[in-house]
């Protein structure tokens, strides 16, 4: 039977044939998934035994794209390299290649003091970036990505929203209702990720409001239904506090609501949507 090989080893693969001459290995997708895979399974190792390795193994992958990919691509592909092999020279200088290691020498950078986290938050916005210009490989990247409770929620629940409405995207393409599924999830990972009632939490109340009108229009499962609208109230609540514009979150209010009925037939609900209507039109809206 054979053993499926180690992220470590085909990265190791791609780089060699790298050095040979043929870049179309670390160019390819699959080596970004690889190197997340790669910390994935470092990071639920006990011991920090083989960080020196992984380090390597990303600086090097980036510096290679760094080297040959798209020209327009290299300055960030090296900065990226640098960062990983920032760690690595901070704890073990002679494992960097030389010309690294003498820049580390000369830029004396700071201490990294979370080798975890820097790594992490490296691979968090690799994921970021990629999701903007390849959706497929940036969702499978987010799914393999750390977003742990202590990030500021301008940084975690901004980029969990984009993979969401990436996932929704997805579906109105595929029609598969797990991308619809993964897009609440990951909704709601936002949600839980901004908790303060401020704007940023209401434009993503409004927005996951939104995911979660779609999977009701397909499941009519009432639930979604009762927390889109939930979700949605708690916009308007905080969006009138802070004496925002109502127009579109009272316009998705009652949407929300004729959906609602159209579903259910309940009066109440069409009752809400005209209300919402006319608030909306008769300018307070408007905060």
């Amino acid at each position: 039977m054979t053993t499926a090989a180690q992220p470590s080893d085909r990265l190791r693969q791609r780089i060699s044939r790298w050095e040979q001459g043929d870049p179309d290995g670390v160019l390819a997708d699959e080596a970004l998934i690889e190197a997340a895979q790669l910390w994935r399974k470092f990071t639920l190792e006990p011991a920090d035994k083989n960080l020196d390795m992984v380090m390597q193994l990303l600086g090097l992958l980036h510096w290679a794209r760094g080297e040959s990919g798209p020209e327009g691509e290299r300055g960030l592909e090296r900065k990226i390299s640098l960062l990983f092999f920032q760690l690595l020279w901070q704890r073990n200088p002679e494992a960097t290649p030389p010309a690294i290691r003498n820049y580390f020498r000369d830029a004396k950078p700071d201490p990294i003091e979370d080798p975890k986290e820097h790594v992490s938050g490296i691979l968090r916005d690799i994921a970021t970036i990629v999701i903007t210009k390849k959706r497929d490989t940036g969702i499978r990247l987010y799914g393999l990505s750390e977003w742990p409770p202590s990030l500021p929620p301008e940084h975690s629940a901004p980029p969990l929203l984009r993979v969401a409405q990436a996932l929704a995207s997805r579906y109105s393409e595929t029609g598969d209702v797990a991308d619809l599924d993964g897009a609440v999830s990951y909704g709601e990972r936002a949600v839980a990720m901004a908790p303060d009632a401020g704007e940023l939490r209401a434009n993503v109340l409004q927005d996951v409001s939104v995911v979660l009108c779609s999977r009701f229009e397909v499941t009519a499962t009432m639930s979604d239904s009762d927390r889109a609208i939930a979700l949605l109230d708690e916009a308007v609540e905080i969006a009138r506090s802070l004496g925002l514009s109502l127009v579109v979150l009272l316009t998705n209010r009652s949407f929300a609501r004729l959906r609602r009925f159209v579903a259910f037939q309940q009066l109440d609900d069409l009752r809400q949507s005209e209300w919402a209507v006319r608030e909306s039109m008769s300018g307070s809206g408007v905060a």
